[in-house]
């Protein structure tokens, strides 16, 4: 815009000159400037409609990375090129605050389609959106330019840094015994603690558990015996509540990198467990069973996909509304302030507790 009104100025002073000096040549050039500002007004009122911008791509090439590579398409489908335009990208969290912003210049011949691109580096992470705020058109030599307002978000994942935890868990946790059959009805393929034995056929018993080769020698049903269920010990809560506006984004970082770092240490315990949080778009509480890294991988990115609104209760009170019937022997929540609870007590994050 300032660019613009500069040489609006330039023309008119020009033509200024021209009437006050009565000079030829400063006519000439009056005459001469508006002649090429014509020229690049036309140049960039059609240019307007035959720019078209786009976000290809942006996304992580591996888990932690904070360094997103991302691709943009950039298309003339008019006959004039343009020789100059900035496209403006911004980066915002998700409750709309600009965290960051880059600019790509680029020059496009006619009729034809360039893909720009670089990288973007975030020192927190979380979900973020990626926008094509502005694009600005120059005509050629300068003289004017022309801003398109243009909105192509594009979602983008800074995963969390994954450190490990003091954590101490005790025996009794660790191979806690599942006592109800809704674990099973709800996690099919539930691990249970192998045992090579073959024993007699007994009221309960499963007609998976039969051991159909050895029962035809003996003539005799025989079953295998599956040993001892282990259930989920412990249940990890994740309250995801709004935080304020000014420290929204390294806060909620924070928030992110404790509760995956707390999943992984008492994976790398051995103490299986629930990562559970209020899902807004299905209103009920989702849980994810941690048994090994993978399923912790599976967790994060629909952690890092999560909206944070209110919650609409004591998440608590929700599971045992929602799983009566489940058994457990300890409950860790951590709330997005980074309060940190054990069995509903308050504990300090810093020294983290046994289990």
């Amino acid at each position: 815009m300032a660019a613009n009104i500069f040489s609006v100025i330039g023309i008119l002073l020009c033509l200024y000159l021209a009437i006050l000096y009565q000079s030829t040549a400063a006519c000439a050039v009056f005459l001469f400037l508006v002649l090429y500002g014509t020229a690049s007004f036309l140049q960039l009122w059609y240019l307007s409609g035959k720019i078209k911008t786009e976000i290809l791509q942006a996304s992580a090439a591996k888990s932690q990375d904070r360094e997103i590579a991302f691709a943009l398409s950039v298309k003339n489908t008019g006959i004039l090129p343009l020789f100059r335009g900035c496209i403006l990208l911004t980066v915002q969290d998700l409750q709309g605050q600009v965290c960051q912003t880059q600019k790509l210049y680029f020059s496009v011949k006619s009729r034809q389609e360039i893909r720009p691109g670089g990288t973007l580096e975030s020192p927190c992470c979380g979900r973020f959106l990626l926008l094509v705020k502005a694009v600005r058109l120059y005509s050629f030599g300068h003289l004017f330019s022309r801003k398109l307002s243009q909105d192509c978000p594009k979602e983008l994942l800074f995963y969390p840094k994954i450190t490990s935890l003091p954590l101490t868990v005790s025996e009794q946790v660790r191979y806690f015994s599942a006592e109800s059959g809704e674990e099973e009805q709800i996690l099919p393929g539930i691990f249970q603690t192998p045992v090579n034995q073959v024993r007699d056929f007994s009221p309960g018993d499963r007609v998976r558990q039969i051991h159909w080769k050895l029962s035809a020698r003996t003539d005799s049903l025989l079953v295998r015996d599956m040993g001892i269920q282990q259930g989920f010990p412990v249940l990890l809560f994740l309250f995801i509540e709004p935080l304020p506006d000014k420290d929204f984004t390294a806060s909620y970082s924070r928030f992110l990198e404790t509760a995956v770092s707390l999943s992984f240490s008492l994976l790398q315990s051995g103490c299986r467990h629930f990562v559970i949080w209020y899902h807004h778009r299905e209103e009920k509480l989702i849980r994810f069973p941690i048994r090994r890294e993978e399923d912790l991988d599976l967790c994060t990115y629909c952690l890092l996909l999560e909206d944070v609104k209110p919650v609409p209760g004591d998440i608590c009170e929700l599971y045992r509304q929602q799983y009566p019937s489940d058994t457990f022997c300890t409950t860790l929540l951590l709330h997005t302030r980074l309060e940190f609870y054990k069995n509903g007590q308050p504990e300090n994050l810093e020294s983290v507790p046994s289990i």
